[in-house]
């Protein structure tokens, strides 16, 4: 028999051992695991936003709001924020997480246009290429414009 017979035979086996209730709960168990795990990894990213942010005592009830923002927008999985990465400690992703957050809600960031370029071998711009000035009139190392910061409805209040 050739090739194509053995794959529609591994194919129905496939199948039908999906269709088994023994596969089911093992679909529900492995759920449930990712669900606890994910669960748990929540709680310890916001106690290290908690850490990282060490507001004064006054400020408890601040610095949880902002914890809570970050952290809902940052865990979830497949965000695709730093918060997911495994290549850094957790300390360093909340901090990371928070940066990102704070810059996101509180500058214009995000109509930015930032040029794309490709480094040479040694990770620097290619000659003649470097990043575009964000905004007319920016300067590379020089003062931040003023009105910099804008406030963003519904952000972070005290």
């Amino acid at each position: 028999m050739g090739a194509g017979g053995e794959h529609r035979r591994s194919a129905a086996a496939l199948e039908q051992q999906r269709a088994s209730p023994a596969h089911a709960r093992q679909r529900a168990a492995a759920a449930r695991r990712r669900d606890q795990a994910q669960g748990e990894y929540v709680e310890t990213f916001r106690a290290e936003v908690l850490a990282f942010l060490a507001f004064a005592p006054p400020f408890a009830a601040v610095a949880a709001r902002l914890a809570d923002a970050v952290t809902a927008h940052a865990t979830p999985v497949g965000a695709g924020t730093v918060a997911r990465t495994k290549r850094i400690p957790v300390e360093r992703r909340a901090e990371a997480a928070v940066l990102a957050w704070l810059r996101h809600q509180t500058t214009g960031y995000d109509e930015l246009r930032i040029a794309r370029v490709k480094a040479n071998g040694a990770g620097a711009p290619a000659p003649g290429r470097g990043v575009a000035p964000a905004a007319a009139g920016a300067s590379v190392g020089g003062p931040a414009p003023r009105g910099g910061l804008r406030a963003v409805p519904g952000a972070v209040r005290g």
